[in-house]
């Protein structure tokens, strides 16, 4: 694993907790697949059992693509890979680290992502085991967007994950709506309807302007 940054989360109403993501860049870093398994075997909870599906999956997918040389492992890995080759795809596995009694760590969440040839970020599978830090894997991917000059990031839609993507969605209009109020902006205009928070069906997408708001959520996070 690969640290990629270490951030303060929370409600803002406690001392909040931190979280480190890192980048997956070996097959050994998806043994935490081992641990939710074991999580499965002990509750009901569907999605416990859709979060294990998805990190099989992708582990699975990750393993034969870093086969073909075809992950990156880090920023630097990103601007070697485009500098050679402007369209070049790949894959991106990223995780959440939080703290947990008798362990000094444990995987909260996960997600796959591939750049595309019209460099546009992909999404394939975002999965937690712990409520209330998707939303920061989602942030890391716009940053990485960002920083890649991505134009959008998209994928798609179960009925579990539906409501997910509409509060980010509600979240970045509200935070739009902000920014112009406080810059007194006659531009009311936010983006087109396919991409209004009620607009997430069987898939979802996120513009510039939403990846450019995620980032700057991203960073008011980052603690070191």
């Amino acid at each position: 694993m690969q640290h990629f940054g270490t951030f303060k989360i929370g409600d803002g109403k406690g001392p909040g907790n931190f979280c480190e993501i890192v980048w997956l860049t070996s097959k050994a870093d998806w043994s935490f697949v081992e641990t939710w398994e074991a999580a499965a075997e002990e509750t009901d909870s569907q999605s416990m059992r859709d979060s294990l599906e998805y990190a099989q999956i992708g582990a699975k997918r990750w393993t034969w693509l870093s086969a073909q040389g075809t992950c990156v492992k880090g920023y630097d890995d990103i601007k070697s890979r485009m500098a050679r080759e402007p369209d070049v795809e790949f894959g991106i596995a990223l995780a959440i680290l939080m703290p947990a009694q008798g362990e000094n760590k444990r995987v909260a969440a996960f997600c796959y992502a591939r750049r595309i040839w019209l460099n546009h970020l992909y999404l394939e599978f975002l999965a937690v085991v712990q409520e209330g830090v998707g939303s920061m894997l989602l942030y890391a991917l716009a940053e990485i967007a960002r920083e890649v000059e991505a134009t959008e990031i998209w994928g798609e839609c179960t009925s579990g994950s539906q409501g997910f993507y509409r509060r980010i969605k509600a979240k970045l209009l509200s935070a739009h709506l902000n920014d112009s109020l406080e810059k007194k902006s006659p531009d009311t205009p936010y983006l087109a309807e396919a991409q209004l928070p009620g607009a997430v069906f069987d898939r979802f997408v996120f513009g510039k302007e939403e990846i450019d708001i995620m980032s700057r959520i991203f960073r008011s996070y980052w603690a070191y």
